[in-house]
């Protein structure tokens, strides 16, 4: 049974600039097929992202690509976890990207 959630958050926004459309299609798609694949299945969540900037508080739609996996799983992976984030990072020109692995208090698929 799945006892964590492993998340890689990906960006609308480069340098404060919208990235391209097509672009982001891309790398969002390919960043839920590699989770997917790596864990059996993945769910995409809208969220809005903050970060300060040398300008301030900036804000962002991100979207979060979340699997659910037990530990061994994760850390099994967490290379190819690592390198889908570096991906996202790389073709979406950001400076960081969030990875995130949460405990899970109940998780069931039925």
């Amino acid at each position: 049974m799945p006892s964590q959630a492993v998340s890689i958050t990906v960006p609308s926004e480069s340098n404060g600039a919208p990235i391209d459309a097509t672009l982001r299609v891309n790398v969002l798609r390919d960043t839920l097929t590699g989770l997917a694949e790596l864990f059996g299945g993945c769910t995409q969540t809208d969220a809005q992202g903050a970060w300060v900037g040398v300008k301030g508080l900036v804000t962002e739609p991100v979207v979060v690509c979340t699997s659910y996996a037990d530990e061994t799983d994760i850390m099994t992976q967490w290379g190819d976890v690592l390198a889908l984030a570096q991906d996202v990072k790389t073709r979406l020109a950001q400076d960081a990207v969030l990875v995130s692995v949460a405990p899970m208090s109940a998780v069931h698929f039925v």
